[in-house]
């Protein structure tokens, strides 16, 4: 049978503060495989739409197949959604990689195949959904044209499982009850919980992939800016503070020798306005330096996209 393939694939790093040496997932640069399927009789590529064989689909059944088996759907992705439209797509990642969903399967009808859309929505979801960018590592995907539409096929890959972030999200419950903010102005509980994180955390070098989730911080505090962040933003949001999680890059002449300059810090909304705060970066500092700085005062050491983030015109005055 002749079928008609169009593969992409596609990785991001997300920030991590890490030694590239010992950081244990090697992911390569964005990239596309364009294939011209007017000139294409017979293409197929296992790595990119995987066929497995242990749920019952034989290693030669064609996506068609696959896609008719309920069974099989059912038991890799959970569902195959019928997709029409940009922004269906766009809410649909949006709900699957919330649920930290490893698998996703997509019928997408179009005439076109879907490529910069994937890449855009990946892209605008890193950059304005917190929990998504602080726990995507990376993603690859597959698209096969079928006589129905593209189907795709989505691989992700989280800092932490379903089982781990729901375990993580019953300790960080626990934690603002026991820490009992809620008699604190909103000033006071920002400064109780960043110090609480670094109090609790110890950075480390990023070789495990824990150290870069809120799991590290919960189950043995230790951690690189990722963990840090990420963990600070769950508690500032449990405890009514409006918080973001950033990624940016830290300029090279801050930087020591085989750093990478990937890093991640937060923002949170006091009085009304926006402020950026580091607890990496102040961790063990007697006087924070990094606490409730204005666009001005981060940019000296760092750039980051800021038409994804509020605007912090100016630093906090008490």
């Amino acid at each position: 049978m002749m079928r008609q393939l169009l593969v992409l694939c596609s990785f991001f790093v997300l920030a991590g503060c890490y030694s590239e040496d010992v950081y244990p997932i090697n992911l390569p640069e964005p990239h596309i495989v364009e294939v011209d399927l007017s000139d294409l009789e017979y293409a197929y590529s296992i790595e990119k739409v995987d066929i497995y064989p242990d749920y019952g689909a034989p290693a030669t059944a064609t996506i068609k197949e696959l896609m008719d088996d309920e069974d099989y759907i059912y038991a890799i992705y959970g569902e195959l959604e019928v997709i029409q439209s940009e922004e269906d797509l766009l809410v649909y990642l949006d709900k699957r990689l919330q649920r930290q969903d490893m698998k996703v399967a997509v019928l997408y009808q179009s005439e076109e195949a879907p490529a910069a859309i994937i890449e855009e929505k990946y892209k605008l979801l890193m950059n304005t959904h917190d929990l998504i960018s602080a726990t995507l590592m990376g993603y690859t995907y597959g698209i096969e044209k079928t006589d129905e539409g593209f189907f795709i096929d989505f691989y992700n890959k989280f800092t932490t499982d379903s089982i781990q972030y729901a375990y993580i999200e019953q300790e960080m419950d626990r934690i603002i009850e026991e820490i009992n903010v809620g008699s604190l102005s909103e000033l006071e509980k920002v400064e109780v919980l960043y110090q609480y994180v670094m109090d609790r955390m110890e950075y480390v070098d990023g070789g495990l992939l824990e150290h870069h989730s809120p799991y590290g911080f919960i189950m043995n505090g230790e951690g690189v800016c990722q963990a840090y962040a990420v963990s600070l933003h769950m508690l500032l949001e449990r405890a009514g503070i409006e918080s973001r999680y950033i990624i940016g890059t830290i300029h090279d002449d801050w930087l020591n020798e085989g750093e990478s300059g990937a890093h991640a810090w937060n923002m949170v909304k006091l009085d009304g306005n926006w402020y950026h705060l580091d607890s990496t970066w102040d961790d063990d500092k007697k006087e924070w330096e990094y606490f409730l700085l204005s666009d001005t005062g981060m940019s000296f050491s760092r750039s980051w996209e800021k038409q994804y983030y509020p605007t912090a015109d100016v630093p906090y005055e008490k």
